[in-house]
């Protein structure tokens, strides 16, 4: 049983009770009032009779007996039955009271509710926003992270670059390209492998001097093509295959190295971190 429930038994077993109280002091109220009818009709024999006889003295004397209890009860009984009445006018105030007590609670329990509510919406709101101002720190960190990686990982040519670049130097067949590139130097020995695959799949000799160029200081950047004036044509579509088909960075006959940044052994400095050097053909 809920406390609700016998809460709600209590109090109808209260107010049974006090209106059986109030109903059997009702009663006897009425039953006070027939004893004093009783006494007066008792009264009457003597009342009416010039000489009244012995026996209706003393019914008369009954009579008045009854009248002087009956109105004794009377006033007994109507007492009791105005503090039953007052009994249950205290006991309806209270439960009335107890129901407002209950609905003011309950409006206040419900403002409460509702302001907490107000308050955790306002909270998720804001926690939204955080999450969102995350989420976007989040992708904007993980777009500058790819654009890193992105500039610093070896830019690796596709197939299809590679079939486009073979495609557009493939008229130079007849031609022969030194292809170098820094000691020690993966990016750029990825690099040249690739393009020394390109190249002699257009049919240009290659001479692969891959790896083996080392400088103590000072070194270029990128893909250098050097050649000669004679050689512009096909240096010059190299360089546009490279850079417009394979996306690299290319300079056309940059700084040369100087001789003080050679190795001890002498080794001959080609060019850049990968450099094409066109020879003149025979």
């Amino acid at each position: 049983m809920t406390p609700q429930i016998l809460a709600k038994s209590i109090v109808d077993l209260i107010r049974s009770d006090l209106q059986t109280i109030r109903a059997s002091h009702f009663a006897w109220l009425i039953a006070a009032t027939a004893v004093v009818l009783i006494g007066v009709c008792l009264e009457g024999p003597e009342a009416i009779l010039a000489h009244p006889k012995h026996w209706a003295k003393r019914l008369g004397r009954t009579g008045w007996l009854l009248i002087v209890l009956g109105l004794a009860g009377e006033g007994a009984f109507e007492m009791l039955v105005s503090s039953a009445d007052a009994s249950l006018g205290d006991f309806k105030d209270i439960l009335m009271f107890a129901t407002q007590r209950e609905a003011e609670n309950a409006g206040a329990l419900s403002t409460a509710a509702q302001q907490r509510a107000s308050e955790a919406d306002e909270r998720t709101s804001i926690n939204e926003r955080e999450a969102a101002k995350l989420r976007e720190r989040a992708e904007a960190e993980k777009l500058e992270r790819l654009k890193l990686e992105a500039f610093v990982s070896p830019r690796v040519l596709t197939i299809d670059q590679r079939q486009r670049i073979a495609t557009a130097v493939n008229r130079f067949g007849t031609r022969t390209i030194v292809v170098s590139s820094y000691g020690q130097d993966e990016e750029g020995f990825l690099r040249a492998t690739q393009i020394v695959a390109v190249l002699r799949a257009a049919g240009i000799s290659v001479i692969d001097e891959r790896a083996s160029t080392i400088v103590s200081g000072g070194f270029i950047s990128g893909v250098n093509v050097r050649g000669h004036l004679a050689e512009e044509k096909f240096v010059v579509e190299v360089v546009q295959a490279l850079r417009t088909i394979g996306d690299l960075r290319v300079t056309i006959n940059g700084p040369p190295v100087s001789p003080e940044a050679m190795d001890s052994g002498g080794v001959l400095i080609r060019g850049g971190p990968i450099a094409f050097c066109p020879t003149m053909p025979e």
